[in-house]
């Protein structure tokens, strides 16, 4: 059974789902001064179109970022390479690999993934 994408409606999508790509805190720097452009996820479908990044922070308040998802490519883990570590906001690979036993401790190494591509929407 795959999964479905995590959407909801919202009125400033023009009538489209809105996705909801929630990240951990400590990402929202990188995504807000562009070096973080994509997120590796696992079981966690995204299609292109509107989306918001939500980042619940430990405090409890959730801070939201409008966004686009541009792009979604699957590849294996261990098919993501150094210029998609960079792209996600890491200086390499290992640091990727290391993020993603982090967040996904029961990720096996030749799983599917999906690099989740975006862009920040424009105030």
């Amino acid at each position: 059974m795959a999964a479905e994408p995590n959407q909801h409606q919202s009125p400033d999508a023009g009538g489209q789902p809105l996705q909801r790509i929630l990240m951990w805190e400590g990402y929202e720097t990188l995504i807000r001064d562009g070096s973080k452009r994509q997120t590796v996820r696992y079981q966690d479908p995204f299609v292109p179109g509107p989306a918001e990044i939500v980042f619940e922070k430990d405090s409890g308040e959730d801070v939201v970022i409008g966004a686009e998802v541009t792009g979604v490519r699957t590849v294996r883990r261990d098919e993501l390479s150094e210029q998609d570590a960079v792209r996600d906001g890491f200086e390499s690979l290992a640091q990727l690999q290391a993020a993603l036993d982090r967040h996904y401790p029961d990720m096996p190494g030749g799983s599917a993934v999906d690099i989740v591509a975006f862009e920040l929407a424009r105030p």
